[in-house]
């Protein structure tokens, strides 16, 4: 998402977390006990899924395993965007209540948006789908990792590298050195 990596590593704001907190249509609806938790100062990795489904077919399993991950405090959702690519190829916007889900998108996810996603972000996601698609695109927060990096930052320590390592690059590197 080079729109939005350059935006954030572009930020230079003391209020990065506050920034950061979803625009939620109705907040009572959801329920954000980190900030009790932990030091606002302090946020987790941040990372992105883009997901698509073919001819918009949404069976939902993926949002309920998204609320479990929601609910036990393992991941915080910052945005939350879908995009439709139809059969000409033009791509549009779709309002989270326009997603056909059965039942599965819990309704305290409706409505949120940090406002991080820009069009770049939209485009790059939209010439990886298909026409007929019905893609998602979801920013979160490990949120898992604050405590950890709140103890590292209360402590001398300092944290001097992070980063992702696609599974696929880790496998590549075994099957390379499996002396079999």
């Amino acid at each position: 998402m080079r729109g939005l990596i350059r935006r954030i590593r572009c930020s230079r704001s003391s209020s990065l977390y506050d920034a950061l907190l979803p625009r939620i249509e109705n907040p009572a609806d959801f329920n954000v006990t980190l900030e009790a938790k932990w030091e606002r100062s302090i946020l987790g990795p941040i990372d992105y899924l883009a997901v698509e489904w073919p001819d918009r077919h949404v069976t939902g399993e993926g949002f309920r395993l998204l609320m479990d991950l929601i609910d036990h405090d393992v991941v915080r959702v910052l945005d939350m965007l879908f995009i439709s690519k139809d059969a000409d190829g033009r791509v549009s916007t779709v309002d989270v209540a326009d997603v056909e889900h059965s039942d599965a998108l819990d309704q305290r996810l409706w409505g949120l948006s940090s406002g991080l996603l820009d069009q770049s972000d939209i485009d790059e996601v939209a010439a990886a789908i298909e026409p007929g698609s019905l893609a998602g695109i979801l920013v979160y927060e490990n949120v898992w990792a604050v405590p950890m990096w709140t103890a590292i930052d209360r402590s001398s320590a300092r944290l001097v590298g992070a980063g992702r390592i696609p599974a696929g690059d880790l496998i590549a590197v075994l099957d390379a050195t499996d002396p079999a």
